[in-house]
């Protein structure tokens, strides 16, 4: 899987985004399996499924599949 480049500011952007979801995740009290598996294995590395799109090179298409996903997973969280 190729990983694109990104500039510094948006690499320094994607890093806080991520940062921010971890602490929501967290703060909510929510449960997750991924973060379960890391707090009892610190060498547990969650690998994402690919989509058949991402399997066709259709990366794009495939990150906004994976987008829409964590956004509706988000959506149906809030209680």
């Amino acid at each position: 899987m190729h990983l694109p480049s990104y500039p510094m500011v948006k690499q320094t952007k994607i890093i806080l985004a991520c940062m921010a979801l971890h602490n929501f995740i967290r703060e909510s009290a929510m449960a997750d399996a991924d973060f379960e598996r890391c707090d009892n294995d610190e060498n547990f590395m969650p690998i994402p499924t690919v989509s058949s799109s991402q399997e066709n090179g259709d990366e794009e298409q495939g990150m906004n599949e994976f987008r829409d996903s964590i956004a509706t997973a988000l959506f149906n969280m809030r209680g």
